[in-house]
């Protein structure tokens, strides 16, 4: 099983919702967002940018790809929670999205993969 935690704006090109670590980096850079949350934004995205690998940029097939966290990936599936949290403590609703098929897999590590959606979603 796979999971993706998102809003609900749309990517403008995979045209899928846009994922939560784009609203939080959006997040920790805005001014009006109380210096509290940017910085704790900052802290728990740092510790991703340190544990999760970043697919390379050539595997989201040009904005096509959408990353997907492996449901075993429970440490940082857990350190999320924390930025979810501050996303919806700003307005911002999110959901949890799963499948067990996201898509043509692109990219694939122990925690997460990156995959162009079915063009049929309900498979």
């Amino acid at each position: 099983m796979f999971l993706r935690f998102t809003t609900w704006d749309v990517h403008e090109i995979s045209r899928q919702p846009r994922g939560i670590f784009q609203s939080a980096y959006d997040l920790a850079d805005a001014p009006e967002v109380p210096e509290w949350y940017r910085d704790a934004l900052r802290s728990d995205l740092g510790w991703f940018e340190e544990h999760l690998p970043i697919p390379p940029r050539r595997r989201f097939a040009d904005g096509l790809g959408i990353s997907w966290f492996r449901s075993e990936a429970q440490p940082s599936i857990a350190r999320l929670w924390s930025i979810i949290a501050i996303v919806r403590e700003q307005g911002i609703a999110v959901r949890q999205i799963r499948s067990p098929h996201p898509g043509r897999v692109l990219y694939s590590d122990s925690l997460q993969i990156v995959a162009v959606p079915w063009r049929d979603s309900s498979r």
